[in-house]
């Protein structure tokens, strides 16, 4: 099911960023700048625990879904926004505690 719902729900999104391996800074800026429905799969391949898990999984609410990291050479704190639409492709469960 996995190999046809992701290529079908892709062909009706907006803005569609596929992502079966992204690292976590790439998740967020990518984003924060385009806003777009996030296509995520091989969920299942990420490490336990990850960041990557934690910024998919952060933010059911539009101010909560945020990171902060530090940039630039003074490393000055910012936040990114994580809130788009997400699809999350994974054999078995994704986030939930077994």
């Amino acid at each position: 099911m996995r190999q046809t719902t992701t290529p079908t729900l892709s062909a009706r999104c907006s803005q569609e960023a596929p992502a079966a391996n992204i690292s976590p800074a790439a998740l967020y800026r990518t984003v924060e700048t385009v806003t777009p429905t996030l296509l995520v799969d091989e969920a299942d391949a990420f490490p336990e625990p990850t960041d990557l898990r934690g910024i998919l999984n952060a933010g059911h609410t539009r101010s909560t879904a945020v990171v902060i990291r530090t940039v630039g050479e003074d490393h000055q704190p910012r936040q990114f926004s994580t809130w788009c639409p997400k699809l999350i492709a994974s054999i078995g469960k994704f986030g939930i505690d077994n």
